[in-house]
């Protein structure tokens, strides 16, 4: 068998199909990075608007802990009958309904 022929009928085929796997690949790469970067994005956009909620939330937070402490300070001091009475006593003619879930928490000790 000649060069010629030999590089015809064998290198150049084999050539040409290794150029089409080689181009469906590459193809196939840039795509998937095309969405990679796509849920990156969206990923970065949804950390970046979580990390604004908890800044946002975060003095709010702290503020609702130290209200609690400063309860808990009172009802340990003061006892729970005494608060019942105290809250009992400031809703005035509030709805009954609203006293006494939140005279039950008090007493469960949760928080209504």
């Amino acid at each position: 068998m000649y060069a010629k022929t030999y590089h015809d009928k064998h290198a150049a085929p084999l050539v040409k199909r290794l150029k089409n796997v080689i181009r469906s690949i590459l193809l196939q790469f840039f795509e998937k990075t095309q969405e990679l970067k796509s849920m990156l994005d969206r990923a970065n956009n949804q950390i970046r608007d979580l990390t604004g909620r908890i800044n946002k939330l975060e003095p709010e937070n702290e503020r609702l802990r130290g209200i609690e402490r400063d309860y808990s300070r009172l009802r340990r001091h003061l006892g729970d009958d005494r608060i019942i009475e105290v809250i009992l006593n400031s809703q005035g003619s509030g709805n009954r309904r609203e006293t006494s879930t939140a005279t039950a928490a008090i007493t469960t000790g949760n928080k209504a």
